[in-house]
């Protein structure tokens, strides 16, 4: 009788053992879910409002905008920052107004990658000036936005060029294709040399905050 007792105990016993521990929710997982493109949290802390300035008032251009890194107002294109490719190069050149300077050559084939910079909805389009040194065609403008997949396969934006006289000229707005948000996305910007055997010059190259408009 003793022996029955005791196993009917522990069988109740482990019975509500087991209602117990089913009886118990799950937790949530309060893990937040990665950003598009797989990669992980992309750190902006180091991103700011940027100085602005009018720099293509003599080509009846208003709107504001902020030099990218690697170049100085009056100083021209240093390099600093810049990743250098396939004969791009930086050179001495003289600008419209008389003056010399620094500016970024890319030959056909050649490749400048920029550092990368804070834009978000706002910073919509670029602008350059440009040379066509020697040939023609253009140069290729690639964008590529951290977290998303153009980081590892840049996409393509528009192509840039100067005139047939490699005369100075500033170029068309230039797409950087930011996405809607308000956020600060990081940018890479990198120029190809198109055409064969050619040439092209690159100076004074502006990114434009709408919301200086």
């Amino acid at each position: 009788m003793k022996c029955l007792f005791s196993r009917f105990s522990l069988t109740l016993c482990l019975g509500l053992l087991v209602l117990g521990a089913t009886s118990i929710p799950a937790q949530a997982d309060d893990t937040p879910p990665p950003p598009p493109g797989g990669a992980g949290a992309i750190d902006t802390s180091m991103c700011s409002a940027p100085e602005l300035s009018q720099p293509f008032l003599s080509a009846k251009d208003n709107h504001f905008y902020t030099l990218l890194p690697g170049q100085s107002v009056g100083g021209g294109f240093n390099g600093e920052g810049w990743v250098l490719r396939g004969g791009a190069t930086i050179v001495t050149t003289t600008l419209p107004d008389g003056s010399t300077t620094q500016a970024l050559s890319i030959p056909s084939g050649g490749e400048a990658v920029s550092p990368t910079i804070c834009v978000n909805h706002e910073y919509p389009m670029a602008r350059t000036l440009v040379r066509n040194a020697n040939g023609g065609d253009g140069v290729n403008t690639y964008i590529a936005y951290e977290g998303t997949k153009t980081w590892e396969t840049p996409k393509s934006s528009n192509k840039f060029h100067g005139n047939s006289h490699k005369e100075w000229t500033l170029s068309s707005p230039i797409n950087l294709q930011p996405n809607k948000s308000t956020e600060w996305q990081r940018l890479r910007l990198s120029f190809v040399g198109g055409g064969k055997e050619s040439t092209f010059e690159v100076c004074n190259f502006y990114v434009d905050p709408r919301m200086s408009r």
